[in-house]
């Protein structure tokens, strides 16, 4: 079962809640939201903590809400909670936090590692991330009826495929197709991308082991 909790950041939060959040939140945390510069970086940072902080509470026992404090960032900049089965990833853009887990369980060693990307739909020039995109994926792209939105939905399956690997950009995006919802890295492990709905001005995509998990998403309001 994949569960998607989301928040939005539309105007900053009061000083007193923003003290308050923070300051529930581990040191490693801490730090990394305090070096960004613009607000809403900051607080797309720090819900996105907020919201792995009540999937923790809401979907494990409630003793393991404090694995929080024990979460690493591996060698690749992926954060993960030592010797546990709990599997995470994060994700914001604009105004927009998304923090999944994913509870399944299909028989494998880290078969329940899962990835998420969403990304807002603003203006890009396309060609210029055409170095990073397979030749199927560039056809698809420029001939849509649509191009932007594909190029996004194409951009978004990479970076969860990427992300639920875990190994970061040390895995080429050019070096794996996602033009279907299946993908195979070269490392002979396969992962399947699906979109999820949260609004029409976001795509947002997960990559998961699985073929066809139950998916719940749920709005938290901050």
């Amino acid at each position: 079962m994949v569960h998607i909790f989301y928040t939005w950041n539309i105007k900053p939060f009061s000083q007193e809640k923003w003290d308050k959040y923070l300051s529930d939140l581990p040191e490693l945390f801490k730090n990394k939201i305090l070096k960004l510069i613009r607000w809403e970086d900051r607080q797309n940072s720090l819900t996105g903590k907020l919201l792995l902080k009540y999937g923790l509470q809401t979907l494990y026992y409630p003793s393991k809400s404090k694995y929080i404090e024990s979460i690493e960032i591996s060698q690749f900049g992926k954060p993960f909670i030592p010797n546990s089965n709990i599997h995470f990833n994060i994700s914001h853009s604009e105004s927009c936090s998304v923090c999944v887990f994913n509870l399944s369980d299909i028989g494998f060693n880290n078969s329940s590692d899962i990835g998420v990307d969403i990304e807002a739909l603003r203006p890009v020039e396309i060609k210029d991330f055409f170095n990073v995109f397979t030749n199927e994926e560039k056809y698809l792209i420029t001939n849509s009826t649509d191009s932007l939105r594909s190029f996004y939905e194409i951009w978004t399956r990479k970076e969860s495929v990427v992300k639920a690997q875990g190994k970061g950009l040390s895995t080429p995006l050019n070096t794996f197709c996602v033009s279907k919802s299946s993908t195979l890295l070269n490392d002979g492990n396969v992962w399947n991308t699906y979109p999820i709905n949260i609004n029409p001005n976001y795509i947002c995509s997960i990559a998961v082991r699985e073929i066809y998990p139950q998916i719940s998403i749920k709005y938290i309001e901050l």
